[in-house]
């Protein structure tokens, strides 16, 4: 007799409950990797990712209220110039300022993370010209590459909002509501930056006072015009957008004290409506100058 026939086939039970378990959990994960790469690319979830984002960055830079300055910015003195072609991708903070330091002079640098740099281009200032070393260690703290990151360059998170606003509101596409979206993201970073002190500075200063590093400082007009600036002529063509960011404007006056800066929000209203005056015409316009009207009136007052 054939042995097969006395003794049954043994089944390993263990194995195919293991089997079966890692198989239902394979399947689970790829319906939520279905689930969840379409919601990740939804242009709502990007913009709410850029914005936070931005909101965060702001808070980490300008941790304090606004306090009484003038904003100048110095440009004399003897230049250190760029030596390679790209973005400032990293500045080495800590070493620039141990260079600075080290030189016995001041360096107000001339450029920001993320702004692109050539050959010849001066990217800050000696007031005292020091030994040409010191030129080379900074250009070293310097990292450049061929895109700009977020990393350090909370400009490059403005820019990604405005550019997705105007791409909404191009011809071909025609999505006020991306826009929209867009607008509302600007417009909480705006508020932010409209009552905080957007001035800021590496390390201590020496004993005597003397701070060896000056970062290039930006004002809260430059924030206003690379974002809501950059953003109005595309704007001024849609009259649903043009209305919302009246809203905007004003709920970033809000948070503003400063009768400057309170003006700019103010003016930017004045030019977004002169821009589409120039773009719309009939009950599109009605719109518009009446949404103006009531903006105007309601910030006539200057910051609360």
């Amino acid at each position: 007799l054939s042995l097969g026939n006395e003794f049954p086939g043994f089944v390993p039970q263990l194995s195919l409950l293991i089997a079966y378990l890692l198989m239902g959990l394979s399947v689970l994960v790829l319906v939520f990797f279905l689930n969840h790469v379409p919601s990740s690319i939804r242009i709502n979830s990007v913009l709410e990712g850029i914005g936070r984002r931005l909101l965060k960055a702001i808070k980490d830079n300008f941790d304090r209220p606004m306090k009484a300055r003038v904003y100048s910015e110095t440009r004399e003195g003897t230049p250190v110039t760029a030596t390679a072609v790209g973005y400032i991708q990293v500045i080495d903070w800590n070493e620039l300022l141990e260079v600075a330091r080290k030189s016995g002079t001041e360096l107000q640098l001339a450029v920001r993370t993320g702004d692109f740099v050539h050959t010849g281009m001066h990217i800050g200032y000696w007031v005292e010209e020091p030994e040409e070393k010191y030129a080379d260690q900074v250009r070293a703290c310097l990292a450049l590459g061929d895109t700009r990151t977020p990393t350090q360059d909370f400009h490059f998170m403005i820019d990604e909002l405005v550019e997705i606003g105007l791409r909404a509101l191009s011809p071909g596409i025609n999505d006020p509501f991306t826009a929209i979206s867009a607008l509302h993201w600007i417009g909480a970073a705006t508020a932010e930056f409209g009552w905080r002190d957007l001035s800021w500075s590496i390390g201590e200063p020496d004993d005597d006072g003397r701070r060896p590093l000056r970062p290039m400082a930006d004002d809260f007009n430059h924030y206003v015009d690379r974002g809501f600036g950059t953003m109005r002529s595309a704007v001024a063509t849609s009259p649903a957008a043009a209305a919302v960011m009246f809203d905007t404007l004003e709920g970033a006056a809000s948070t503003v004290t400063d009768p400057v800066r309170y003006k700019r929000l103010r003016d930017e209203g004045e030019q977004l409506i002169r821009q589409a005056r120039l773009n719309l015409n009939g009950p599109n316009l009605e719109q518009v100058e009446a949404r103006y009207a009531f903006f105007e009136k309601r910030t006539r007052d200057g910051p609360k």
